[in-house]
């Protein structure tokens, strides 16, 4: 048990790790875009389906007759990120006031958010960025307690017809959409509904994996997984594709949940996931999510000149100062008592 939930946390920080290298300059291509911003919709995927993988093994597989009760489930998940979510949205006043991106609607819909349900970038992308996630993850644990029900009443049919429905409308969206790259990365990468398939996933699979052992596919897994994702990701470093923003990494992020649902196991890969910085920073990756673009913007947007928003050291630099505060934040938050 102790290996799988470390093998989590150092899934969610290489995770973290694929997120900050999509949000640097290097590696430009000809439209202004990073190589690497493809990763970070792969690392997303990875967020969202661990999440459902939780979800279902705790309330599916280890407690299958714990009521999954509405408010004590939205109060405990709010607690944990409702906190660092307003702090990060206070300090990016200063640079949303310095973009001229400044006006009471789009912070409202961010206080509460509720950005993600607002298909522009000037609303779901205003402040700090990356808590579209949040929105998303809120109308996610919202539904959570409906999801296990229809989990517990009907087992897979359920979820199955949701997935279908969601996956035959993201294909038509990218087929009938060329060209139309804001609309999609909006209905594909960011719409909440869009994203529940991801959750409903990691649910399915945590049913799945833990009805009775699957030797085949976890052979296939340990051989294949990472050559298969590691091709992907390289592949798309020179691909423009509206798949990529979400669609085409279901199926990579299932196969790393089925290694790390083996993580008990001896030997390479599995012993990766258990590697300690790994697992410390997936420790904090909540933080180090919340932190570090904001970093990234002040120190590159704010000094000018200071810091060259294409050179590696800022980077690095960047990640560093990130580190020290997610781990600053992640102390002071656990020594406040917080009521179960």
């Amino acid at each position: 048990m102790k290996a799988k939930s470390n093998a989590i946390e150092g899934l969610r920080g290489m995770a973290f790790l694929l997120v900050f290298l999509s949000h640097t300059s290097l590696l430009p291509t000809p439209f202004g875009m990073s190589r690497f911003t493809y990763f970070g919709c792969f690392a997303v995927t990875v967020f969202l389906m661990v999440s459902g993988y939780l979800t279902g093994k705790k309330y599916l597989l280890d407690s299958p007759d714990t009521p999954c009760g509405f408010l004590k489930l939205v109060k405990g998940r709010l607690s944990r990120v409702y906190p660092l979510h307003v702090l990060t949205l206070l300090l990016a006043i200063p640079l949303a006031s310095a973009l001229k991106a400044m006006d009471l609607p789009r912070f409202l819909t961010n206080l509460f958010l509720l950005q993600a349900w607002i298909p522009s970038m000037d609303y779901y992308y205003s402040f700090n960025a990356l808590a579209w996630y949040l929105s998303v993850y809120l109308f996610l644990t919202l539904l959570t307690p409906a999801l296990v029900a229809l989990f517990r009443k009907s087992g897979h049919r359920g979820s199955l017809v949701a997935l279908i429905a969601i996956a035959v409308l993201e294909v038509a969206w990218c087929a009938v959409n060329a060209g139309e790259f804001t609309h999609a990365h909006y209905w594909i990468y960011i719409f909440p509904v869009a994203r529940l398939a991801d959750y409903l996933f990691g649910m399915e699979l945590a049913l799945w994996l833990g009805q009775k052992e699957r030797p085949a596919l976890s052979a296939v897994c340990r051989w294949g997984a990472i050559p298969l994702i590691v091709g992907m990701l390289i592949l798309s470093m020179f691909q423009f594709n509206y798949f990529l923003l979400a669609s085409a990494w279901v199926i990579p992020a299932a196969l790393l949940l089925v290694l790390v649902h083996d993580a008990d196991k001896s030997g390479f890969p599995y012993t990766v996931f258990r590697c300690v910085p790994l697992v410390k920073l997936g420790g904090i990756s909540f933080q180090m999510y919340l932190i570090h673009q904001l970093v990234m913007r002040y120190m590159t947007t704010i000094p000018g000149k200071i810091f060259d928003p294409a050179g590696v050291f800022v980077y690095v630099l960047v990640f560093a100062v990130s580190l020290g505060l997610a781990n600053l934040y992640a102390y002071l938050a656990g020594k406040i008592p917080q009521k179960r």
